[in-house]
């Protein structure tokens, strides 16, 4: 192995690899998952890793550009009445446009009116609602201001590149894009008489001048006083014209009253600053002033918001990642040998009495043995110098003769090639090759050895795809034992129960929730057999909880009523006579063993070789093999969540969903996945 220095500038070699990719599935609108500038990821396996970088400051996190926003503001307001629902589904296309349940606010909105809407005691519901929308442009991390976390360079100085990418993902988050909301929604609840000699719509108009005067916190002294006036419910004589011309207070009489004002405020991506004054609770027409004031400073952070969407790109793209990863420095690839099959000569050759003879060994110092060197095709010429025998005073009769296409191949026994004033100008030499398998051990003038550098933009794109790799095989083999574990603590749920309780109650299916009436038509014991295989009904109907906890259970030894049990000896590793090994007895063995096969027989090996030497150097097959080239990682099949090991054929099995299509629910993973952890209902059909 031989490192040799790299002549190009440290980033000249990998700009080709510096491309990104924008993710949204997965992150937009998440809460459960902590979004930080500098965190790995994986693409291929979706699951996040360690924040690896951090800012050049010590104990300072990424920091990122300030990004230009998009600003939306609008205030609308309708009526409907409560009595027919289908108002508000039947509204115009413009309303049903403005309320788009894609958008959070929108969302929010639509079950809080649906809900008053069928509320049966009021007549008449009045809505008018603010709303203030952010969408921020992507926030970049500063990368000249970002080094790596301490922990994670020193995995790269100490060569320990898979725990590196094990702990920080192949990849790793660079830009976030994010959004926030702010709204207010008003609803009341109007009776508007004869007697007032005021119109719906124009008490609406009113109200909602005076409800955009407020959210766009554009308010005049007067505004409180005009609202503290809309809302008045004491009795006043009313100038018709006056409210005409000046619409400027208008006073709602007792038989027009106003009543049940809700006032409900939604701030989504807001940030959090216990330092202001103020908070997002409105009680008065006077705290709705507060709020907006205290929710402009809350949206005014650049860096908080709700996360739409992220830019990741690999860590072979980071000048730090590049430099702790050697980029800089070329690696010598495996030398390759080639054999000489032919070869012709033509030019000056040494002569001895007409006879071609050695031109290293030919002519001597008079009385001496130290030849002299005739290669050059003029030193011995006789007119230059006289040419003695070795050790004597007699002269030989020495010339050069001009001939071609003389055989002189390396291994030719006549050693024609030792013959030819090789440094003379005119000589020529050509051959034929074949390339060897591998190289000897001992030198052979005939086999010339040419050597290669491994390109450096081939290692980085080797250590892309086996980083993805490795995270697949760990998300696979975390996710088989992750399942071992759900299936214990969902049997610990089942089995603090009796029998006789258990028969009494059904599980709810949390992937396809059943009807209520089917909770209420059958009984929790119907299906309860003592057949332990999984059938279709068991997800598309009500499910009992003693019959899921028998599958769970998965007992090989129960076939029907059978009570005789066909179990191998404690010891055996293969069944004989049809027997029942003992740890696969039950199902939380069978996937524990499911799992230890994978490890054992697929990530193991595979692990093995990615990190094995190839040129000399410790674990230089991250970078210097890709997976395919690899007999132990090339099976695709071992690559799919929920994959098992066959034993038989020495590969991994996908699961039925993958292969079969149209595929119903009918394996224990779904079980689980529909069941587990179970929340009971009754035969009433309650949640217990």
């Amino acid at each position: 192995m031989k490192l040799v220095s790299s002549l190009p500038p440290l980033f000249c070699c990998f700009v080709s690899f510096a491309r990104s990719m924008t993710v949204d599935r997965g992150f937009n609108g998440m809460k459960d998952r902590v979004i930080t500038l500098g965190r790995g990821y994986s693409p291929a396996a979706g699951t996040l890793h360690s924040t690896c970088l951090r800012s050049s400051e010590p104990d300072t996190a990424v920091r990122s550009t300030i990004p230009s926003f998009d600003y939306e503001y609008f205030f609308h307001s309708f009526r409907h009445s409560a009595s027919r629902i289908s108002n508000f589904t039947a509204s115009s296309a413009e309303e049903r446009d403005e309320y788009n349940p894609q958008r959070w606010s929108d969302f929010a909105f639509y079950h809080r009116m649906r809900t008053e809407m069928e509320d049966p005691t009021s007549e008449s519901r009045n809505f008018m609602a603010s709303v203030i929308r952010v969408q921020m442009y992507y926030a970049s991390a500063r990368e000249e201001d970002t080094v790596l976390v301490d922990d994670a360079r020193d995995l790269l100085d100490k060569g320990q590149h898979v725990e590196f990418l094990q702990a920080c993902g192949p990849q790793y988050i660079r830009t976030v894009n994010r959004f926030k909301e702010l709204a207010a929604l008003f609803s009341y609840t109007s009776h508007l008489t004869a007697t007032t000699g005021l119109q719906p719509q124009g008490f609406m108009e009113s109200f909602g001048d005076l409800v955009n005067d407020f959210s766009t916190s554009r308010r005049s002294p007067r505004t409180s006083t005009r609202m503290d006036a809309l809302l008045a419910q004491e009795y006043q004589d009313i100038d018709h014209n006056d409210v005409n011309n000046t619409r400027a207070l208008i006073r709602v009489s007792k038989d027009a009253h106003f009543s049940q004002l809700r006032i409900q405020i939604f701030g989504f991506g807001l940030a959090l600053n216990p330092d202001a004054e103020g908070s997002l609770n409105a009680r008065t027409w006077q705290d709705l002033d507060k709020v907006m004031n205290y929710g402009f400073q809350a949206m005014a952070n650049p860096y908080t918001g709700v996360v739409r969407s992220v830019e990741v790109i690999p860590w072979t793209t980071h000048i730090a990642f590049h430099r702790g990863m050697r980029f800089d420095v070329q690696i010598r690839d495996m030398d390759v040998c080639y054999r000489e099959t032919s070869a012709t000569c033509s030019g000056k050759r040494c002569m001895v009495d007409n006879n071609p003879t050695d031109c290293q060994n030919v002519c001597y110092v008079q009385n001496d043995n130290d030849p002299y060197d005739c290669r050059d095709g003029a030193s011995c010429d006789p007119t230059a110098m006289p040419c003695y025998a070795e050790n004597t005073s007699d002269v030989l009769t020495f010339t050069y003769a001009y001939e071609q296409n003389v055989n002189c191949a390396h291994r030719d026994p006549t050693r024609a090639l030792a013959t030819f004033a090789v440094f003379d100008e005119q000589y020529y030499r050509t051959n034929t090759e074949e390339q060897m398998n591998e190289c000897p051990a001992t030198q052979d003038p005939s086999i010339r050895v040419e050597e290669t550098e491994f390109p450096a933009f081939l290692r980085q794109l080797n250590l892309m795809a086996n980083a993805e790799q490795i995270v697949n095989m760990d998300m696979v083999s975390r996710e088989a034992f992750n399942a071992n574990d759900r299936l214990n603590q969902c049997l610990t749920v089942l089995y603090s129960y009796t029998d006789a309780n258990l028969d009494r109650m059904f599980v709810l299916n949390r992937r396809n929730p059943v009807r209520l009436d089917r909770y209420l038509d059958l009984d929790p014991t119907n299906g309860d057999t003592t057949d332990d295989i999984i059938v279709r009904e068991d997800f598309t109907d009500a499910l009992g909880a003693l019959r899921l906890k028998r599958l769970l259970t998965g007992d090989e030894c129960l076939q029907g009523n059978a009570t005789n049990c066909n179990l191998c000896a404690v010891n055996a590793t293969e069944s004989v006579d049809d027997c029942i090994l003992r740890p696969r007895r039950y199902l939380s063995g069978r996937l524990l063993l499911n799992a230890v096969d994978y490890m054992r027989h697929f990530y193991r090996p595979c692990m093995g070789q990615l990190t094995d030497s190839y040129l000399g150097i410790p674990g230089d097959g991250m970078y210097t093999r890709h997976w395919t080239q690899l007999d132990a990682c090339r099976d695709v099949k071992c690559m799919v969540q929920g994959t098992t090991w066959d034993n038989s054929t020495n590969s991994c099995v996908l699961p039925t969903h993958h292969t079969v299509q149209g595929y119903q629910p009918m394996s224990a993973q779904d079980l689980m996945e529909s069941y587990c952890m179970p929340e009971f209902r009754n035969v009433e059909g309650t949640v217990q």
